[in-house]
């Protein structure tokens, strides 16, 4: 379940997930994100209700992230447990990943790289 909460005349956003992001929820997840970063400047995905995320929603959710950042917009992860994240970037072969190139001095912001 999702849903994005839109303030400030589109300037601010949230786009809440919840439960397990799975490929039956990929279609549903990047229509939330295209809509998300069509709409907004300042992006908050609160994932802290995510119980899990295969790689169809983890490669829609760092594809929205590097989107944001090359329209110069902001795109912020909340309470997301990097392991949930991570066991998805194992099972896609991921583990050696060097990062999108986007990232700051913190590295990915899906704790994943």
């Amino acid at each position: 379940m999702m849903y994005l909460v839109v303030r400030n005349s589109g300037q601010t956003g949230e786009l809440r997930l919840h439960g397990s992001l799975a490929d039956q929820e990929a279609e549903e997840l990047k229509l939330y994100l295209q809509r998300a970063l069509h709409y907004v400047t300042d992006l908050t995905v609160d994932c802290s209700d995510v119980t899990g995320v295969d790689t169809a929603c983890l490669q829609l959710l760092c594809s929205a992230y590097r989107m944001s950042r090359r329209q110069f917009r902001k795109f912020t992860p909340r309470g997301h447990r990097p392991g949930i994240f991570l066991e998805a970037a194992k099972a896609a072969n991921f583990a050696h990943c060097v990062g999108c190139g986007l990232e700051d001095e913190c590295g990915c912001v899906w704790g994943v790289c």
